[in-house]
């Protein structure tokens, strides 16, 4: 048997310089089934050199290092390049799924459907405004069914709904940026969607306190927006819509908070004011509408309102007075209820 003892306390050398540290190189891997004699193998003495390579193969390793760099900067620029041309073919397949489903569905069932694509494993996901003002009008119809919705299809969460409305201020009174987004639908409205009727009526409320966080006020007294406030608890509300008079349109003007029902003279200075308000928002209002409540009959006497003459001057234009014929029917229904009607001699009762 051999004996491989001193072979492998061998130590291989390339550097033939004895100033030089020596520096150990790879030993030469054995097979098993190999018994070399230790005088057929072979190594290095300090005196010995490692032959140097041939000019061709030195130019030609050369050009393989200049080419395997060139070769990273083109790949490092490619990969700087890279994100931008995944994110413009992803734009591009989008503008081709919209072009192609924008044929068979509604604009608002389209940016659903888009909405539902571009969500698509994203954890903090962006909405358009769009997206987020159907959602609202979901979630406004029915806030049940619009959780439901949210286990099946990628919607807004209600917070997310609810941060929308801490971007406007709407505090008791006229809100001028209302008023202000108003006036630039007008302007794209035609003649005839741009008249409209103004609505008010009051609310029977709860007398209690609340803190805005957001203002950091308290609410819950009385609060007549520019004619001033008390500090009396209110029970009762006061909101002026508009309502398209020739297309379907409603966008609630301002709410005010009185304690039992506003004054005659304070609801004629704020009809005015509302009046004043959307005709300056491009309006063309052609009427008011009211119940028949005690303080709006006294309102409309001091007007001169009668059935000779239904209407009120305001700056020249006629703005004629309607009772809400809901509320005739609703004032019929009391009086037979109460009382009993003589009609062509025969007593009509309720029971």
């Amino acid at each position: 048997m051999v004996d491989f003892t001193g072979f492998y306390s061998i130590i291989l050398f390339k550097d033939a310089d004895p100033a030089t540290p020596l520096h150990p190189i790879k030993r030469r891997k054995l097979d098993v089934c190999e018994t070399p004699a230790p005088d057929d193998v072979a190594f290095l003495t300090p005196q010995q050199t490692v032959p140097k390579p041939s000019p061709s193969k030195a130019a030609l390793k050369t050009a393989i290092a200049k080419y395997k760099k060139r070769w990273l900067r083109e790949k490092k620029k490619e990969n700087k390049r890279s994100p931008q041309k995944k994110v413009q073919q992803k734009h591009a397949a989008l503008e081709a799924a919209r072009d192609l489903l924008k044929e068979h569905l509604t604009q608002d069932a389209l940016n659903l459907v888009m909405a539902q694509i571009t969500a698509k494993g994203r954890r903090r996901k962006r909405w358009s405004k769009e997206v987020k003002l159907y959602c609202l009008s979901l979630a406004y119809t029915s806030t049940a069914a619009y959780k439901f919705l949210r286990k099946t299809f990628k919607i807004p969460s209600i917070r997310t709904l609810q941060r929308m409305f801490q971007q406007f201020d709407v505090d008791c009174g006229f809100s001028p940026q209302l008023f202000e987004h108003l006036r630039k639908e007008s302007s794209k409205m035609k003649l005839k969607d741009r008249y409209c009727t103004i609505c008010f009526d009051e609310v029977a409320l709860t007398s209690r306190l609340s803190y805005h966080r957001g203002h950091d006020v308290v609410n819950g007294f009385v609060n007549f927006g520019d004619f001033g406030q008390s500090k009396e608890l209110g029970n009762h509300g006061l909101v002026f819509m508009a309502s398209g008079l020739l297309s379907h349109w409603k966008q609630p003007l301002g709410y005010f908070i009185s304690r039992n029902t506003t004054p005659s003279t304070m609801l004629k200075e704020l009809l005015f004011q509302c009046l004043a308000l959307a005709r300056a928002a491009g309006l063309i209002v052609k009427g008011i509408v009211c119940d028949m409540g005690a303080t709006n009959q006294k309102f409309l006497k001091d007007l001169g309102v009668d059935d000779k003459s239904p209407f009120i001057d305001f700056n020249g234009d006629k703005v004629f007075v309607f009772f809400d014929p809901p509320h005739l029917l609703k004032c019929i229904r009391n009086n037979l209820f109460a009382h009993d009607i003589l009609v062509a001699g025969q007593r009509v009762s309720w029971e």
